[in-house]
């Protein structure tokens, strides 16, 4: 998710300016639920052919956050909990595709 909020600061766009100001003014973005679910459904609703479904990673992680992304941009039609620490999935991946 940093990945997509730092494109969208060098590229100026009007959600990137948003979160610069943030920032600038010593705010923690991560807390501003609907700034992060105006980025997803930008990409989600983008048009683009072959992005229809979507595996969100690490989001939502408050009630908070899921109640403003299914308020906002869609329906939550799954969630995946994993007991694993990453380094155990990251092994189990790398096997899997024979890396």
């Amino acid at each position: 998710m940093s990945e997509l909020i730092q494109s969208e600061v060098m590229r100026k766009t009007d959600l990137g300016l948003v979160v610069q100001d943030l920032v600038d003014a010593g705010k923690n973005f991560w807390f501003e639920h609907l700034l992060i679910v105006k980025l997803l459904r930008k990409i989600i609703y983008s048009g683009v052919e072959g992005r229809d479904k979507f595996l969100l990673n690490g989001y939502p992680n408050e009630i908070e956050e899921a109640v403003a992304f299914e308020t906002n941009c869609a329906q939550i039609k799954a969630i995946i909990f994993t007991a694993a620490s990453f380094n155990e999935i990251t092994v189990e991946i790398k096997g899997d595709v024979g890396m």
